[in-house]
């Protein structure tokens, strides 16, 4: 048995079961529709479309490392590993076929994460330790008041529910959270949000800024830790609370507190606005064609390197509609003791052992 499969099949069960769970209690996003319903009948094709994509890449002389910056976040990699069981239900790629593709992804996360592709320890190393030294000699820095770290805190989780409504229940397709870094008595995470205006959401183009960076300096008692797909936990600590120091860079330009608070706030909270309203309209078919959306949309990087369009085909969102209407409702795994329940996942997901996964 091939070592990094199982530590990936064992970690996604591990992560599914654990969202299934926090979810069934009431907790987390409620998203206007589920994603495993979207997307169910089509993720065959989807991940079909990343093998020949990848292989184009390969013909072209185009090597990982060059793949793996075109793709910037590796949580984006890392959130199509949610799919393996229906992938594996829906024949459409070979045993090589999805052995090859799950080393590629595997491959891809571990280069954007220096090594460390399933973030051991809790720790999502996107930087070398001399880039962290880099940033902090590099940037100007400011000392927070309790004021300043409101308005951040505002933003983000502002900019957070701008997220859902251009991702849906995939934010990770944009947000990335490195670190933690322990530099002298600190702690340094880097928050990086990115491509918040994809074409698809006519909405996005109402803000005027593509990517927002926040280098913050905390506490040395902050606990911040990070899994494979990018969702981070926290000790006893909030962010603001253990925020002692701060740098936000919005387009590549240094941005003061003052101009998050009177400009930038203001453009998110009208977007976000639009937004919720937008999507509070759109018939169940249209909220299934932006979930196609935003998985094909999310491979961009890929076929923008072929020069190619990012679109699926008409005929994938017809597919997708009619799954969302003869997709049965999965049996929920938390009524499941814990071993049980993962034993079950892992079965479905890793194509080495599951009935369907070896066509």
């Amino acid at each position: 048995m091939d070592g990094e499969l199982d530590t990936l099949f064992n970690t996604m069960a591990k992560i599914i079961y654990e969202e299934e769970k926090y979810t069934s209690t009431g907790g987390g996003p409620s998203w206007p529709i589920t994603p495993y319903r979207a997307l169910n009948s089509i993720v065959g094709d989807f991940f079909l479309d990343l093998y020949n994509t990848f292989q184009a890449l390969v013909d072209r002389n185009i090597n990982d490392y060059t793949v793996a910056q075109a793709m910037r976040n590796p949580n984006r990699i890392a959130d199509y590993n949610y799919f393996w069981a229906p992938v594996n239900r829906s024949s459409k790629l070979s045993y090589r076929q999805k052995y090859w593709l799950a080393k590629k992804f595997i491959r891809l996360i571990s280069i954007l994460r220096h090594g460390n592709p399933f973030c051991v320890n809790g720790a999502n190393t996107c930087h070398k330790r001399s880039y962290i030294d880099e940033v902090i000699e590099k940037y100007p820095f400011t000392k927070l008041s309790p004021i300043d770290k409101d308005v951040i805190s505002n933003f983000e989780f502002i900019l957070t529910n701008f997220l859902e409504c251009i991702y849906f229940a995939f934010p990770g397709f944009s947000r990335n959270y490195s670190g933690p870094y322990r530099v002298g008595n600190y702690v340094v995470v880097i928050k990086k949000f990115m491509d918040l205006r994809p074409v698809y959401m006519w909405f996005s183009r109402d803000l005027n800024f593509e990517e927002y960076t926040h280098i913050g300096i905390y506490r040395s008692d902050f606990v911040f830790s990070v899994n494979f797909v990018g969702k981070y936990t926290l000790g006893h600590l909030s962010f603001k609370d253990a925020l002692i120091y701060s740098c936000i860079i919005i387009d590549g330009k240094v941005k003061s507190i003052d101009e998050i608070a009177e400009k930038y706030i203001p453009l998110l909270e009208h977007a976000c606005e639009v937004g919720r309203n937008y999507i509070s309209r759109l018939s169940i078919e249209e909220k299934v064609e932006k979930y196609v959306d935003i998985l094909y949309y999310s491979r961009k990087p890929l076929t923008d390197l072929l020069s190619r369009s990012w679109k699926p085909s008409k005929q994938i969102y017809e597919k997708a509609i009619e799954g969302y209407y003869t997709t049965a409702r999965l049996p929920p795994l938390s009524d499941l003791p814990m071993e049980k329940a993962i034993s079950l996942l892992v079965r479905k997901m890793d194509f080495r052992r599951c009935k369907h996964g070896r066509g």
